[in-house]
C-alpha cells in the first residue's frame, strides 16, 4: 500500500489571486442590477492586472484587505435576496471570507488573517472547492491524495492494483488504511500488508490484529528510541497490556493496566534495581519505597513493531515488496497522466483516477500475455524439423 499526491486542473493561486477569483465568480453569477458601481469595476479587464501584477510586496496586505471588503459588501447585498444568497458561488465567497478573515467586533469589520493562521483545509481554488493544501517531504502540494493497494505475492504471475481511494490531501495515511482495509478484505483474503512508516499507528495495529492482518513497515515515523536507554521491547509484556518481568528477569511486585488511559505500570523492588547493572540506562523511575515503570500502550506497540523491523531479512523483504508499488505510482503518473488531472473536484477526480488504474491493470495484463506469446514463439522455433512433412 502506498499514497501519492495528485493535482486537479487548477493553478496554484496566491492568496490575493484566490480572493479575486472568488469575488469575480460571485459577481458574475449575481443579477447585474444588484451589483453597485464600485463592484462593477472589479469585472473590468484592467482591474485584475492592476490588483495582481502591479502590486508591490508592501501593498499586498492592504490589497487583500481591500478585496475582503468587496466580498463583505457583496455578501451584504446578497443577504437581502435569498435566491442570490443561495447561489453556489456566493456560498463559496462566504466560506472564503470565514477562512481568510476574522470579524473584529470592536471595529465592526472583517480583518484579514495572518498567513500562518489560515488552515491547510481552507479553499485553495475558486474552481475546485474540495482541493486542500499540504506540505510533504519539504514540498508543497495542492489537490488530493491517492491511496493504492496492489497485490505483491511472489506466486502471482502478474500484480494488479486491487483498491484505490481519492481523498483531500490533508487526510493521513493512517486514516486511509483504516477506512480501506475492511473494504479490501471484502474483495480478497488479505493476510499481510507492506507499507511505509506513515501508515503506522496504534489504532491501525489494533485494527489489523482484529482483522488478522500482519503489518510490515519499511520505516517508522515519530521520535526514535534513545540508543543509550534500555528499550521498552526488552521488558516481558503479556498481550501488550501487562508487564510481566524486567530485562534482567525481576518480577514486579505489582503490575497494572488502565483500560481508560491505556497505560501500563509495574512496581519493582528498589534494592534489586539499585544493584542492577542496567540501572543507569533503565527507564524505571526511583521512588522512596520502590521503582516504577509507566508506559503507554502506543509506546509498547511501537516498540514491538520496531523490534520486528530489526529481524533478519525483514527490512530487505519489506523494501523489496514496496518498490513495486512505488513503480506503479510512477507509471500511473508518467504513462496515465495521474500527476496532473484534467478535471476538478474530488468526485470527478475519483472517477478519472479509477479509469487510469483500470488502464494500468489492462496494460499489465497485455504485457503478461505478450511475454507468454514471445516465450511460446521462441519455444516453437527451437522444435527440430527433421523427418517432418514439408509444408504445402
Amino acid at each position: 500500500m502506498d499514497s501519492t499526491q495528485v493535482m486537479p486542473n487548477i493553478k496554484r493561486a496566491g492568496r490575493l489571486s484566490l480572493l479575486h477569483d472568488v469575488l469575480v465568480q460571485a459577481l458574475k453569477s449575481c443579477p447585474p442590477e444588484l451589483v453597485p458601481e464600485d463592484l462593477q469595476r472589479v469585472l473590468e479587464p484592467d482591474y485584475k492586472n492592476t490588483l495582481l501584477y502591479r502590486c508591490k510586496g508592501s501593498e499586498a496586505h492592504s490589497r487583500v484587505q481591500e478585496t475582503i471588503g468587496h466580498i463583505v459588501h457583496l455578501l451584504a447585498i446578497a443577504g437581502a435576496h435569498p435566491d442570490v444568497e443561495a447561489l453556489a458561488t456566493v456560498q463559496l465567497a462566504k466560506r472564503c471570507l470565514s477562512e481568510q478573515a476574522v470579524f473584529d467586533a470592536a471595529q465592526h469589520t472583517w480583518v484579514a488573517k495572518e498567513n500562518k493562521e489560515i488552515t491547510a483545509d481552507s479553499l485553495q481554488s475558486a474552481y475546485d472547492p474540495d482541493a486542500t493544501y499540504r506540505q510533504k517531504a519539504g514540498k508543497s502540494h495542492t489537490g488530493y491524495v491517492v491511496n493504492l493497494a496492489e497485490t505483491c505475492a511472489d506466486e502471482n504471475p502478474v500484480q494488479f492494483v486491487t483498491d484505490y481511494t481519492v481523498e483531500k490531501n490533508v487526510v493521513s495515511d493512517t486514516r486511509m488504511i483504516q477506512d480501506r482495509l475492511p473494504a479490501l478484505q471484502g474483495k480478497m483474503d488479505v493476510s499481510t500488508v507492506y507499507a511505509d512508516g506513515g501508515y503506522y499507528g496504534a489504532d491501525v495495529q489494533t485494527q489489523t490484529q482484529e482483522l488478522g492482518v500482519e503489518m510490515h513497515y519499511t520505516e517508522m515515523t515519530g521520535r526514535k528510541a534513545d540508543p543509550g536507554k534500555v528499550p521498552i521491547s526488552a521488558f516481558v509484556i503479556d498481550n501488550q497490556q501487562m508487564i510481566v518481568a524486567c530485562p534482567t528477569g525481576q518480577l514486579p511486585t505489582r503490575s497494572d493496566w488502565d483500560p481508560k488511559s491505556h497505560v501500563l505500570s509495574a512496581h519493582f523492588q528498589i534494592d534489586i534495581c539499585m544493584a542492577c547493572p542496567l540501572r543507569d540506562t533503565c527507564p524505571v523511575k526511583f521512588q522512596k519505597q520502590d521503582t516504577i515503570l509507566r508506559v503507554s500502550q502506543k509506546a509498547v506497540i511501537a516498540a514491538d513493531v520496531r523490534a520486528q523491523m530489526q529481524a533478519p531479512g525483514e527490512r530487505r523483504e519489506s523494501t523489496s515488496k514496496r518498490a513495486a508499488i512505488e513503480g506503479t505510482n510512477s507509471a500511473l503518473k508518467r504513462a496515465q497522466g495521474m500527476g496532473k488531472l484534467r478535471v476538478r473536484t474530488q468526485a470527478k477526480s475519483t472517477v478519472v483516477v479509477g479509469l487510469k488504474v483500470m488502464g494500468h491493470n489492462i496494460r499489465q495484463m497485455v504485457r503478461f500475455i505478450q511475454g507468454n506469446v514471445r516465450k511460446a514463439t521462441k519455444a516453437c522455433l527451437k522444435i527440430p524439423t527433421q523427418g517432418m512433412i514439408a509444408p504445402i
